[in-house]
C-alpha cells in the first residue's frame, strides 16, 4: 500500500503530455494523475481483502 500511495503521490509534479489532461499542459502540473490514484485505490483494497483473509 506505501508503494502505491508513493506512487500515487510522485504524479504530482509531473505536466501531462497524453491522454486529455495533455491540453492543460503545465497547469495539469500539481494535479495527482487519475490512473495513478485509481490504481492506488485499487491495490489498496486488494492489500486490505488480503490482509482480512490471512
Amino acid at each position: 500500500k506505501k508503494a502505491a500511495e508513493a506512487g500515487r503521490d510522485s504524479t504530482k509534479d509531473m505536466v501531462a503530455k497524453f491522454g486529455r489532461s495533455s491540453r492543460l499542459g503545465e497547469r495539469s502540473r500539481g494535479v495527482l494523475d487519475a490512473g495513478a490514484t485509481s490504481c492506488c485505490i485499487i491495490l489498496s483494497a486488494m492489500a486490505d481483502g488480503i490482509s482480512e483473509l490471512l
